[in-house]
């Protein structure tokens, strides 16, 4: 499992959260061409709104279980 780095030196860490992760999207090149922009950007749309609907409605906590939102809204179970 990777943590922190260390073992890694050379390995950039992942976002820890959606908004992150999204903000990254945004500027990578290799999916941009490989999935095509409008693709991206349609995928972003999307994850940005899910995360304004989230905020909205939970606050979230690493601590938590899952929220009543997420049951409601990705899990398919």
């Amino acid at each position: 499992m990777y943590t922190d780095g260390n073992n890694y030196p050379n390995i950039k860490k992942l976002p820890s959260d959606l908004e992150n992760a999204i903000e990254h999207l945004s500027g990578n090149e290799v999916l941009l061409t490989a999935f095509r922009e409008k693709i991206i950007t349609s995928y972003m749309k999307l994850k940005e709104q899910e995360l304004k609907d989230f905020n909205s409605e939970e606050t979230f906590s690493k601590k938590d279980p899952i929220t009543n939102w997420e049951k409601l809204n990705t899990l398919d179970c």
